[in-house]
């Protein structure tokens, strides 16, 4: 595990017992790591722009367009021991936290400007909603940018501006609701009704969206995907599985039941065609598949089984669904590996 998914793990672990406060701020230390790397990522490219294509600002522009994913790729991997789309995970949990602790704490709700935490539930609508395309990095940079001081992360700087951040927020929070997110609209009528904002348009408006559900409501992980790649992979419905495949995919299901058994798969002994079974039915593959349709379903599951779901379950819970995701992650990595997703 790496230390950044230990930290948002200890931020998880304050609030669940009350400790809203200091949970706040570990999960904002994370946040502005992540933003930190960004901004790094994002001003390594404008300097690069600026040095070499100054005397074409079409090309600077396309220029950052198609390699700002690259880079960012790059130096999460480089900070964190984190690829791309674990990253991203952990971001969106940060920001759920930090939501989560806002609306648990008088002393916070009160004590943040509430530009701010509208800005948060639009970050947070964002990488939920548009993340499948691989996009997230250029989403997130339009609506926040990093400030930097002797290269080091200072403060952001938020890019909507108010007249417009209330119609955004409401135009995501109808898109919201057709996912298992849509709980995230009762946090936000909930912040309002504590915040004393319960007069506003955008109350009314999100009150309209979300109908009478109240505030609670768990993360599930339903997200829209964007790009239509065509996925050249395996159809995982007509490959004919070898016996001796089938025999370790009997042993996974005995293994992966709540039998309170840790054991694992060796992947490792597996070839190609069998990894590719194996993984397409590990993450519920079926027919032929796009390159987004597979990050959804990863999205899907991997926020499934994320460790807060289960913390208060038991520890034995808590061991199969760490094992669960480790299993996810493995057979993501080695899809976007094979197929270049």
């Amino acid at each position: 595990m790496s230390d950044l998914a230990k930290l948002r793990e200890a931020a998880d672990y304050l609030l669940n017992i009350g400790k809203y406060r200091y949970a706040y701020d570990v999960y904002s230390g994370i946040y502005e790591e992540i933003m930190g790397a960004l901004g790094s990522a994002q001003s390594g490219m404008n300097d690069f722009s600026r040095g070499f294509l100054n005397h074409n600002i079409r090309t600077a522009i396309e220029f950052n367009n198609s390699f700002t994913e690259h880079a960012a790729s790059s130096l999460l991997l480089k900070w964190f021991d984190l690829d791309y789309d674990q990253v991203l995970i952990e971001f969106i949990f940060v920001i759920y936290g930090k939501i989560q602790c806002i609306n648990k704490s008088e002393e916070l709700a009160g004590g943040i400007p509430p530009f701010n935490v509208y800005n948060e539930y639009l970050a947070l609508y964002t990488l939920i909603l548009y993340n499948p395309d691989s996009k997230w990095v250029s989403y997130l940079l339009k609506l926040i940018t990093p400030v930097l001081e002797n290269n080091r992360f200072k403060k952001v700087r938020y890019n909507i501006p108010a007249n417009k951040l209330d119609t955004m927020i409401a135009d995501l929070a109808a898109k919201i609701k057709n996912t298992e997110w849509e709980f995230l609209n009762g946090q936000l009528l909930k912040y309002m009704d504590i915040s004393g904002r319960t007069n506003s348009k955008l109350y009314n408006t999100v009150s309209a969206i979300h109908g009478k559900k109240g505030y609670k409501g768990r993360p599930g992980g339903s997200y829209s995907g964007r790009k239509n790649y065509r996925y050249s992979g395996t159809d995982y419905e007509r490959e004919k599985r070898s016996k001796e495949s089938e025999s370790r995919h009997d042993s996974y299901e005995k293994n992966n039941g709540f039998n309170g058994k840790n054991d694992e798969v060796n992947f490792q002994e597996f070839t190609d065609a069998e990894k590719s079974k194996y993984f397409g039915e590990m993450l519920g593959l079926k027919g032929k598949v796009t390159k987004s349709q597979i990050r959804k379903v990863y999205y899907n599951l991997i926020s499934q089984y994320h460790p807060d779901k289960v913390a208060d379950l038991g520890e034995e819970i808590r061991i199969l669904a760490d094992k669960k995701t480790k299993e996810i992650n493995i057979a993501f990595q080695w899809l976007k590996e094979k197929y270049n997703i």
